[in-house]
């Protein structure tokens, strides 16, 4: 009776169920190839990898994200859950990464590697290809950005890697995949990106500005002070470690970083502590595993949250314990060398502190409702004709390897030649590589061609002068422009986005007599002059003049063109507060099947910069021209354009 008692007892321990942290610890197996501590997984060096696997094999929990920094370890909560479907409830599984180029690199590289050496993914792998791996009683399916390639399959676990980088109809797509599931789970984990990707809008998190002005300290050089509340229906949770001094326990905060004024960049690394919220103790790097190792999970409150069917988890960099990086010093340098440039600000507190780009109030103007209702405008016209205003036209053109963008705007005295309207604009193949001169041909074809003036069916205008980009083959640009006095050579550089003051010239662009090309090649004469643009100012005035209607559009522009003048947005440098354009970060556009990206451009928005440019230079406060020579011919004449007057 006492061998079958124990038998029986030796079975039961046999069927029992593990958590998914204690059996990825078991049998989890982790290469040189995949990270630094070969051997089975030990959660002992990520101590808060544990809570969000124990709450996602909870039966209530059916969604599960978690918004964290890079190199957290998002990635062995994602295996250790596929492990533990694999070996103790199989069942349909779909597995969506953001390309179809990273699935085939994960199925070839990582998974086969944790195929192999993992004891329980070992003992069920019958076949594993590029975009299907079958084990004994489950199939898992990988997915990416294309809805074709996630609606195939009804599955009841999902499983997101890097959701921000997903169209969100593709995010929804792959869930619904499971709805007809009973006991589906919808793991999800990413960094975040901007304000409205899926893993920010999913956590429902908002800024609670009233706490985050308790924390500012303007003594002193820090880290930018964000504080996050959950808003939603999603119990959010965070990590909180206790002080070595006082026991209090609290999440760490990066704007907590503290290193001394004149402390230089080299020695951040021993002289940076983290100051204690409470007592303001000065924390260690030394001092962190022993505070991280006793971490916890709580709401923004300290509370411990009751579980719902909507969990989040949100961290950052400063709990990592893995390499040597993520050390208070090592996090403040790296701010202090990403601070000054908007972008790299960006990237690095999206990266190493899980904070998402916002949107600013300071968005660029739609110029989409413009167009849309200028229709109704008793000063409407239409694609390629001169409306009533228009003194002077000018051309812009944004050079390419192979496409040549140009657009013709038209300008009006009345308002010191601020005031545009779109006339035309187009896009021609070119090589400009093989043959630049047929390149100058299409320019001056263009600038030669002649448009209708509504007010007057006798008279046309053609475009004075160009601005031309010369970006790129900046040597045959140059020569275009000795050879071709209409020809103004400009060059973009980035500029704080505030509106210049009147009749100062200075603030639209900078101009510098060249007499070599970057190559070393002498221009014969005198040279050429290249303009310098302060894009930042042209851009604001530019979005600033679309939105109260100084700049007009035709009402039958079309798609393409809006999209090129909205491709812009300002963001604000988050440390010393000034503002520039950069490209908007718009969620590619995805056909049904196919894993291609159509990107938005900026190409007629640099010809409008260019062309605007063209009569700034030719008109401005600066300008050596006289003006008054140029006027238009009697409007008797059928055709009407500038000309000089003979002196």
């Amino acid at each position: 009776m006492t061998h079958l008692t124990g038998g029986f007892a030796l079975g039961v321990r046999g069927r029992e169920r593990l958590s998914p942290d204690a059996h990825a610890e078991k049998t989890l197996y982790l290469s040189k190839r995949l990270t630094d501590f070969e051997g089975l997984i030990r959660f002992s060096r990520t101590p808060y990898l544990r809570y969000p696997l124990q709450v996602l094999d909870k039966p209530s929990v059916w969604e599960c994200l978690i918004c964290v920094a890079t190199q957290w370890g998002k990635s062995t909560i994602l295996y250790s859950w596929l492990n533990h479907i694999v070996d103790n409830d199989p069942a349909a599984t779909m597995f969506v990464m953001s390309t179809k180029d990273q699935v085939k690199d994960v199925s070839s590289e990582r998974m086969a590697h944790l195929f192999r050496d993992s004891p329980s993914f070992r003992k069920h792998a019958r076949k594993i290809d590029l975009f299907t791996w079958q084990f004994d009683e489950m199939t898992v399916y990988t997915g990416w950005n294309s809805r074709a390639s996630v609606s195939a399959h009804p599955c009841k676990y999902i499983i997101l890697d890097e959701t921000h980088a997903l169209g969100k109809d593709i995010r929804d797509a792959a869930v619904e995949r499971g709805k007809s599931k009973v006991g589906m789970k919808v793991l999800e984990a990413s960094s975040p990106a901007t304000e409205t990707d899926n893993i920010w809008t999913g956590l429902h998190l908002e800024r609670d500005r009233e706490l985050e002005k308790t924390y500012e300290q303007d003594d002193r050089d820090h880290l930018p002070v964000r504080r996050y509340k959950a808003g939603g229906d999603c119990t959010v949770h965070w990590i909180y470690v206790p002080c070595p001094k006082c026991n209090r326990i609290q999440q760490l905060y990066p704007d907590r970083i503290w290193w001394p004024r004149d402390c230089s960049i080299r020695d951040l690394t021993w002289q940076a502590r983290y100051l204690c919220i409470y007592c303001d103790y000065a924390i260690t790097d030394r001092e962190k595993p022993e505070i991280v190792r006793a971490c916890d999970w709580r709401d923004e409150n300290g509370d411990v949250p009751t579980i719902t069917q909507r969990v989040g988890f949100h961290s950052n960099s400063l709990y990592s314990l893995l390499g040597d990086r993520c050390t208070f010093g090592e996090i403040a340098a790296g701010w202090i060398r990403a601070r000054r440039d908007p972008e790299k600000a960006a990237t690095f507190l999206k990266n190493w502190c899980a904070i998402p780009v916002e949107a600013t109030a300071e968005e660029t103007t739609d110029a989409v409702s413009f167009a849309r209702d200028a229709d109704a405008s008793p000063k409407a016209y239409r694609r390629g004709t001169i409306p009533d205003g228009v003194d002077m036209i000018t051309v812009g053109f944004d050079l390419h390897k192979r496409e040549l963008y140009g657009s013709i705007w038209g300008w009006s005295d009345a308002d010191h030649w601020r005031g545009g309207w779109l006339i035309d604009w187009n896009v021609w193949p070119c090589d400009m590589d093989n043959d630049p001169e047929g390149v100058r041909e299409l320019m001056k074809s263009y600038r030669n061609t002649p448009y209708q003036v509504t007010r007057d069916r006798f008279a046309q205008m053609w475009p004075l002068v160009a601005g031309v980009d010369s970006g790129y083959r900046s040597s045959d640009v140059y020569r275009f422009a000795m050879k071709n006095p209409w020809i103004y050579t400009v060059k973009g550089r980035r500029g704080e986005a505030v509106l210049p003051k009147d009749g100062v010239a200075s603030a639209y662009f900078t101009k510098k007599r060249l007499t070599k090309t970057s190559d070393g090649q002498l221009l014969p004469g005198e040279g050429v002059m290249l303009y310098a643009l302060n894009t930042g100012y042209l851009k604001e005035e530019f979005y600033t003049n679309l939105s109260a209607g100084v700049h007009r559009l035709p009402v039958d522009v079309d798609q393409d063109l809006l999209d090129h003048l909205n491709s812009e947005e300002k963001v604000r440098d988050v440390r010393t507060g000034k503002t520039f354009y950069r490209k908007r970060r718009m969620r590619d556009v995805r056909r049904d099947g196919d894993d291609t990206t159509r990107t938005v451009k900026n190409h007629w928005l640099d010809t409008a910069i260019y062309a605007r440019t063209a009569v700034e230079i030719l008109c401005g406060p600066e300008s050596t021209a006289d003006i008054a020579q140029y006027h238009y011919a009697p409007a008797t004449k059928k055709i009407r354009r500038y000309e000089q007057v003979e002196k």
